[in-house]
């Protein structure tokens, strides 16, 4: 996946609509359940078939889940056949299925498989008969019921060396699906945080190719941030900076390769500083976790450079404290990587 992928719900589809219109004919994966039990109804086979037609007509691949009872549900005894006439691009297999029906569906059909449960003997023996599949973890919408960081690199490591790409979910729960609204992520600790800090921890610190958010929708700000990366691979850091520093919002800098753990090194904020401009020392104050700086006068040579601490820094006379990253962003210091290019933008507070 190119971009972040969404999740669609029978349930919800009418309003995700309104955003899932920008996307169309872009190449976009969405991933949907045609199992969760919450949702059935009286209407929900000729609802569910109509999403999946609009899906398909506006250019979605679509990644469905499926189990036994979905069969059963549409009156099809051939999951194949199911798949083709709801216009489904690849099958994820889940509860009621054989061995032996699984891998007869994977020479038949793009399937992915569960990345959390599916045993490693299994799994070769897909990769024997279909080299185009891929696993997916599961979310959790319950509190405490999410993969821990060591369980998920356990997982993947295992996954990455039989060479199965995986997928892994990110929430929002601002924008959160019922019937518990507490988020569904793959990662416990993630269940909170914002959603574009989530997404750069999969993405650069854990290595994870392929992201889906698994809630109904992003926060506008984190789309922007997202949007920005997939396109220009420039990670957006929102901050408030002092008046006198303004300008350095929306100017790309790249993160020293070098920098040490406890602060990023903004490489051109030297050159970038106004010639012959004379930076007085003022708010020299300890550094926080976020706290953007800036050498002034005292430092020699390097007034004018620009970091962002990463952990605590007692106050220091050479250095001043000119802004601050938004406390629902200070994830990004956790998992932005050395060499990667940043930018400010203005948030709030």
């Amino acid at each position: 996946m190119a971009h972040l992928g969404y999740s669609v719900y029978v349930s919800t589809f009418s309003h995700q609509k309104v955003f899932l219109r920008a996307l169309e004919d872009r190449d976009f994966y969405v991933f949907t359940s045609l199992h969760i039990v919450e949702e059935r109804n009286e209407h929900y086979k000729q609802q569910a078939e109509d999403m999946l037609r609009w899906l398909k007509c506006k250019g979605f691949k679509v990644i469905a889940d499926i189990s036994k009872r979905t069969l059963a549900f549409f009156g099809e005894r051939d999951v194949v056949k199911l798949a083709k006439r709801l216009g489904i691009t690849v099958l994820r297999i889940d509860y009621g299925f054989s061995e032996e029906e699984i891998i007869g569906l994977a020479k038949d059909f793009p399937i992915a498989f569960n990345a959390s449960t599916m045993p490693l003997p299994l799994v070769r023996k897909l990769k024997q008969v279909s080299p185009q599949i891929f696993a997916i973890h599961n979310y959790y919408p319950r509190a405490y019921t999410g993969l821990s960081t060591r369980q998920f690199q356990q997982i993947n490591g295992e996954l990455e060396k039989e060479g199965i790409e995986v997928v892994a979910f990110i929430p929002n729960s601002h924008k959160s699906r019922g019937p518990i609204y507490e988020g569904l992520p793959t990662l416990e600790h993630e269940r909170y945080e914002t959603s574009a800090v989530n997404y750069f921890e999969m993405k650069l610190d854990l290595k994870v190719t392929h992201i889906v958010l698994a809630d109904l929708g992003l926060e506008v700000l984190d789309e922007k941030i997202i949007k920005e990366y997939e396109t220009n691979k420039v990670v957006s850091i929102p901050c408030i900076i002092d008046k006198k520093f303004e300008y350095l919002y929306n100017q790309v800098f790249t993160i020293r390769i070098d920098s040490p753990d406890c602060a990023y090194r903004l490489q051109e904020s030297r050159e970038f500083a106004t010639a012959g401009s004379i930076v007085e020392p003022f708010n020299c104050q300890d550094r926080g976790i976020g706290c953007i700086t800036c050498d002034n006068l005292n430092y020699g040579r390097y007034s004018g450079e620009i970091q962002i601490i990463r952990e605590y820094l007692p106050r220091d006379g050479r250095v001043n404290v000119i802004g601050k990253i938004d406390k629902d962003y200070l994830g990004l210091t956790k998992f932005v990587q050395n060499g990667c290019q940043i930018q400010f933008i203005k948030g709030e507070g």
